[in-house]
């Protein structure tokens, strides 16, 4: 048999339980979820501002639909975790070559996938020409 105090007791114990269970963890317990995938932006200009904003390069990935190796570092590469990680140092962006030609002639582009590595000015820091394993 419950008393009066024992009930209370078991009241406030109940009461307890159920705010602690609806109320979101401490933040040192928040896990972020892992990014299984390159965020991508597709417009070049608002990367470099973006890129100038975050104090980060840029990673452009220049593609065409009809490359298959375009194809091919995007099913491979750009999904592998390493590539993935490694992406949230930039700002990442696609750009899709036929419909840039202006930025193909810009950057000397003269083949696909064409990788470039640039400061938030647009300047070229490297350059990678077709596909690249993870690695």
């Amino acid at each position: 048999m419950l008393t009066r105090t024992s009930s209370h007791a078991l009241l406030w114990l109940t009461l307890s339980c159920v705010i602690a269970s609806a109320s979101p963890p401490c933040a040192a317990e928040v896990q972020q979820p892992e990014a299984k995938s390159i965020a991508w932006m597709n417009d070049f200009e608002a990367a470099l501002k973006q890129a100038a904003a975050d104090g980060k390069k840029v990673m452009a990935d220049l593609y065409t639909d009809w490359c298959r190796f375009c194809k091919v570092l995007e099913t491979t590469t750009y999904v592998d975790p390493r590539v993935v990680e490694a992406s949230r140092a930039f700002v990442n962006v696609k750009v899709d070559g036929d419909r840039s030609p202006e930025l193909m002639r810009r950057y000397s582009v003269t083949g696909f996938p064409s990788i470039l590595f640039l400061d938030s000015d647009g300047r070229v820091i490297y350059r990678v020409t077709g596909y690249q394993p993870p690695e």
